[in-house]
């Protein structure tokens, strides 16, 4: 039997809690869950809603009075959703879905957003490959994953891994691995 060190310990670790996430995000949708929100100071709140038509996932934002209007201009529609998140100051909104299976995530400016105007952001698919957005670490987002998302995030025929733990800087959309970790505000 082979000896393991530490390392792979660790490794396997992360691979399993990225499919954990992985699998709690996509089984909401099949569990019925129809929407995924975030609270807006005052302002209602920023949905990710299921449209039965066009059997998407669509971002609206829900006024204070229940009323609902698709945002224009969204980031991502998806075939099924995981999550959606406010950073720390409230500048920046993430959101996880997936299409055919394989993991869209989506770090973009609120204000811009809810304008139904671009703003910066990130937008990316994975492929192969889990994801999970594990907190916010300041206005970065801390990442799970079971490949290597330093690379390219879409390249078939790639074997998965090494993958762990990634801080995404929503702003310059650069990756990297986290020196020290520290979850300022977890997701959900």
């Amino acid at each position: 039997m082979p000896k393991w060190e530490l390392s792979d310990y660790r490794q396997a670790a992360i691979v399993l809690l990225t499919l954990l996430l992985w699998a709690m995000s996509s089984g909401a949708a099949l569990a019925g869950e129809r929407r995924y929100c975030v609270k807006l100071a005052q302002r209602g709140e920023l949905c990710l809603l299921w449209d039965e038509l066009s059997t998407y996932w669509g971002w609206h934002r829900v006024a204070v009075d229940g009323s609902t209007t698709r945002i224009p201009r969204a980031p991502m529609e998806t075939q099924s959703a995981g999550g959606i998140s406010l950073s720390p100051s409230g500048r920046w909104v993430a959101a996880l879905g997936a299409d055919e299976g394989h993991p869209v995530l989506a770090v973009v400016e609120l204000e811009p957003l809810l304008a139904g105007q671009e703003g910066e952001g990130f937008v990316r698919g994975l492929y192969p490959g889990g994801l999970g957005m594990l907190c916010w670490q300041g206005e970065a987002l801390v990442l799970s994953s079971d490949q290597d998302l330093l690379g390219e995030w879409h390249a078939p025929g790639l074997e998965v891994g090494p993958g762990g733990l990634f801080l995404l800087q929503p702003e310059s959309g650069r990756i990297e691995r986290p020196q020290t970790l520290r979850c300022d505000k977890p997701i959900g």
